[in-house]
């Protein structure tokens, strides 16, 4: 009866969670301990493993997933690496950058001496005509300019312009009268100009520097000296004017300049295209 009884007990104590254990006495005795307490206990040290391994897992996979990222990624992620930017910062680059704002070289009340030389187009077509000119300019600002431009002139036959000469002479020789064409042909210039430049820019020229160069408008009037006498003339055009520094100076003009001559069939206007190239000086 004792035995039953102590058997039931024990299925007791079993069903409610407790665990049956034996003295090291011998003797059989009960040690009554939170079997569902130990079982919790188990599982979140359990769980903290696996937490612990996936968080290395996690680790592994973020480092293969930098070192297998595109260039781009790489690329974008460089401001964060402290020691990279330091040595960045630390290269002496070969690039140098200016700012080109104010202009390079003063022109205010200042005084420009030049020569240049002129091919002249669309003149008469028996006469070919260069020139060789001087000109001196006041610049009461960097856009502003007042100047006298002189001009004197060069002139030669074109090749039907000598073939007409030379039918002239060899009729003449035997007695036919034979009309050369009349020419009329400019000797000398003098001319007041007013220049306007509303542009002006700077160039890298040759990597020797930076070099500064305008734009510019002008226009003229003033007196001609021809084979045939005196006439008024007047001029305008355009150019570019470059500033190499503070002294020298280069000009590249196109113009337009207009006159009248006179040959034996009376007085006709001639509008001629001038080509120049001069060089000068700043005072």
């Amino acid at each position: 009866m004792k035995a039953f009884k102590k058997i039931g007990f024990l299925v007791i104590a079993f069903s409610l969670g407790f665990a049956f254990d034996w003295s090291p006495e011998g003797g059989s005795s009960l040690n009554w301990t939170n079997a569902h307490a130990a079982r919790k206990s188990k599982k979140s040290v359990a769980k903290s493993a696996r937490k612990a391994r996936g968080s290395s897992v996690s680790k592994s996979k973020s480092v293969r997933k930098s070192e297998d990222a595109p260039v781009s990624y790489k690329l974008n992620t460089l401001g964060d690496n402290n020691e990279f930017l330091e040595r960045a910062q630390a290269l002496d680059s070969r690039q140098k950058v200016r700012v080109v704002q104010n202009r390079l070289v003063d022109r205010n009340l200042r005084l420009e001496l030049g020569i240049n030389g002129a091919f002249v187009s669309n003149s008469d077509s028996y006469v070919d005509t260069k020139l060789w000119g001087a000109s001196a300019d006041f610049h009461i600002i960097p856009q502003i300019s007042l100047g006298v431009r002189y001009a004197s002139y060069n002139n030669s036959l074109t090749p039907e312009g000598r073939r007409q000469f030379d039918e002239a002479v060899r009729r003449q020789a035997i007695g036919d009268d034979y009309i050369r064409p009349d020419v009329d042909f400019p000797l000398s210039s003098t001319m007041g100009v007013v220049t306007f430049s509303p542009l002006y820019g700077k160039l890298n020229f040759f990597n020797l520097g930076v070099t500064q160069f305008d734009i510019y408008g002008l226009a003229g009037y003033g007196q001609m000296t021809l084979n045939s006498g005196a006439s008024n003339t007047w001029t305008a055009g355009g150019g570019v004017g470059v500033w190499w520094n503070n002294t020298f100076t280069s000009r590249v003009e196109v113009k337009h300049q207009s006159y009248e001559d006179q040959i034996i069939s009376g007085t006709r206007t001639q509008g001629t295209v001038h080509f120049s190239l001069g060089v000068g000086v700043l005072l």
